[in-house]
């Protein structure tokens, strides 16, 4: 089984239906803006699952990965100026690249 961590804004019932397909485990916090009950089954083993020890170090994996967008942000990730696929996909590249050679020097 694969697992998928994802934002809260993942939590909905259709990418868990999609998900369940695929044999994927969506591990993501309940979104709370939802205002439902714990309705879905999904929901129910999720609320379980983030409590025992393996799915405390997911979302520990997660907040590592959120951490480091942050600090992508931080230097630039974020520019609503590119417009378009390939030059925003050029421009996380480059990010990526400025970010990485700062460890060389």
């Amino acid at each position: 089984m694969l697992f998928s961590i994802a934002d809260a804004a993942y939590d909905s019932q259709s990418i868990y239906k999609i998900a369940g397909t695929c044999d994927i485990f969506p591990v993501n916090p309940i979104n709370s803006r939802n205002g439902e009950q714990i309705k879905s089954s999904h929901r129910r083993v999720l609320s379980h699952f983030v409590t025992t020890t393996f799915g405390k170090q997911l979302l520990k994996e997660r907040g590592k990965i959120e951490q480091q967008f942050s600090n992508l942000k931080d230097k630039g990730l974020e520019q609503p100026r590119w417009y378009g696929k390939n030059r925003y996909l050029l421009h996380i590249q480059l990010v990526f690249l400025i970010h990485n050679t700062a460890y060389l020097f």
